[in-house]
């Protein structure tokens, strides 16, 4: 197997986990920050959606980005698709889990998460060093 099928294996393996991870964490009827589904932090659920769901940014960007054949689309635009959806789907399981409810502002942070991973490897890439994150 070549090494950049290798390496694209590798980075969908991580993306997968990261997404079940994700998964498994909004399952919880009682996640980090609440108590008997109250939130306890203020604000914490924002700040663990945008963090989380940049990380899966940065999973699924770099998976993309070492797909073997190559992609004819926007990569930007195509990674903050699928983290939206995939944070959409998340929001539609919640619903049907024991004190969590379906939120419209989680898919905005959700959004805000990719949206800063998408915007700051573009700047990255445009303006600082492009041979390094291609």
């Amino acid at each position: 197997m070549e090494t950049e099928k290798k390496w694209f294996l590798v980075f969908l393996i991580i993306t997968i986990l990261y997404a079940a991870m994700i998964f498994s964490l909004s399952s919880s009827s009682e996640p980090p920050g609440s108590v008997e589904g109250k939130r306890t932090v203020p604000y914490f659920s924002h700040v663990a959606h945008t963090v989380l769901y940049f990380g899966l940014a940065f999973c699924v960007f770099e998976t993309l980005r070492r797909y073997p054949d190559g992609i004819d689309t926007n990569i930007y635009m195509l990674t903050f698709v699928i983290v939206v959806l995939y944070g959409i789907s998340d929001e539609i399981h919640q619903h049907f889990v024991p004190y969590r409810t379906f939120m419209l502002i989680d898919i905005f942070f959700d959004a805000l998460g990719a949206g800063i991973l998408v915007t700051t490897r573009f700047l990255l890439e445009k303006y600082f060093n492009p041979c390094v994150l291609r």
